[in-house]
C-alpha cells in the first residue's frame, strides 16, 4: 500500500519529523553585527532550512516506511534544522517513532495514527500546521 504524506486520514503523514532544537544560545557574532541581527539571520536560515527539508519529505511512501530506521533518520535530519517553535512537537513525534512502538511488519495497525497516543497525534497536527503556515 502506498500513501501520501500530507494526507492524514487513517495513516500517518510522512513528514519526517525529528527531535532536536537548534540552539543558538551563547553564540556571538564574529562579524561585528549586533546580537539581534545575528539571531534574526539565524532564525531566517533555520526556517529556510526547515522548509527545504519539510517540503522534500512530502510525498508518497510505503506503509513500511513508518517507524523504519529511514523514517527515524529523516525525522532527526528535519529536527536538526527545526525552529524552536516546532521543536517540542518534533521531539514528541521522534520519541514515539524511535521507541519501536510503530512496527509495520509485526503490527500493521501500529502505523495508524488513530492508534497513537493523543499527544503524538497533536504533535503531528502541530508540525503539519507549522509547515503549512511557514513554508
Amino acid at each position: 500500500m502506498v500513501w501520501h504524506a500530507p494526507v492524514v486520514l487513517d495513516r500517518v503523514f510522512v513528514v519526517a519529523v525529528a527531535v532536536g532544537v537548534v540552539i543558538a544560545a551563547g553564540c556571538s557574532s564574529s562579524d561585528g553585527l549586533p546580537e539581534t541581527a545575528t539571531e534574526s539571520s539565524t532564525a531566517e536560515t533555520t526556517l529556510e532550512s526547515f522548509c527545504s527539508e519539510f517540503l522534500a519529505l512530502q510525498g508518497e511512501r510505503p506503509a513500511s516506511y513508518v517507524g523504519s530506521p529511514e523514517h527515524v533518520a529523516d525525522i532527526e535530519r528535519l529536527s536538526s534544522v527545526a525552529p524552536a517553535d516546532v521543536a517540542p512537537s518534533l521531539a514528541t513525534f521522534l520519541d514515539f517513532v524511535a521507541s519501536g512502538a510503530v512496527d509495520a511488519a509485526a503490527d500493521p495497525d501500529s502505523t495508524l495514527t488513530e492508534n497513537w497516543p493523543p499527544n503524538v497525534q497533536t504533535a503531528i497536527a502541530d508540525i503539519q500546521s507549522f509547515g503549512a503556515e511557514s513554508c
